[in-house]
């Protein structure tokens, strides 16, 4: 298996940073407190913050919708996934805890305002690439709803069968 950047995505944004982490021996069956607390503490945190700004005009914000319009992409259709999580916060909306892996990069994600994600690889199949979907791409989203679509022009990770996070 390789994990690799998209060609194409490189191309049209070569001052993107990517960082990848690979590791082994995670148990994410438990509920793990410490990060539970660690993901509330950054709602709050972005609360305070930024309850009475507009997301949109957010320095970091701004730097990806310079990423999406470089890409075509129609941030009111698909909205950077850290911009999205602000905006549920600031609307009321819980993040739920999942697990302490992806409550831990999620707390990250809203402090950093940077997409993030982590993935199993032993439910993978074949190579991961971060890239430029082609549209149509099937995602299946963790909450459980239906299946969707990766938009033309979106930034996924996908293995071999499906997208595995939208940016």
């Amino acid at each position: 298996m390789k994990v690799y950047l998209q060609k194409e995505l490189l191309e049209k944004l070569p001052e993107l940073k990517v960082a990848f982490l690979i590791v082994h021996g995670i148990n994410i069956d438990q509920k793990a407190q410490e990060m539970q607390q660690k993901l509330q503490d950054a709602v709050d945190e972005c609360i305070e913050k930024y309850k009475d700004q507009n997301i949109g005009e957010l320095d970091d914000i701004k730097k990806w919708h310079g990423y999406a319009e470089k890409l075509g992409i129609d941030t009111k259709k698909a909205p950077v996934s850290s911009e999205a999580m602000l905006n549920r916060i600031l609307a009321g909306k819980e993040i739920r805890s999942v697990n302490p892996l992806v409550d831990f990069y999620n707390s990250l994600s809203i402090k950093e305002i940077m997409p993030m994600g982590a993935y199993d690889l032993d439910n993978t199949e074949g190579d991961i690439y971060l890239g430029i979907a082609k549209g149509g791409e099937l995602y299946k989203p963790l909450s459980g709803k239906k299946d969707e679509e990766a938009e033309t022009g979106e930034v996924i990770f996908a293995d071999e069968k499906e997208v595995m996070c939208r940016h």
